[in-house]
């Protein structure tokens, strides 16, 4: 059992790690796609009041 338990303990921080990692690509991934929304309807708006 203690063996087991061990392993558990020692595969704990790498699956914490991986969910940081995921996190972070996903934080990462949004502002990308924030900052694109921004830029598109900047450049929405600007086209809109040309006309």
């Amino acid at each position: 059992g203690t063996i087991s338990s061990l392993c558990e303990k020692r595969e704990m921080p790498m699956r914490k790690k991986e969910e940081m990692i995921h996190m972070k690509r996903i934080l990462k991934c949004k502002n990308e796609l924030y900052q694109l929304c921004q830029v598109c309807s900047l450049v929405c708006w600007g086209s809109s009041q040309k006309l």
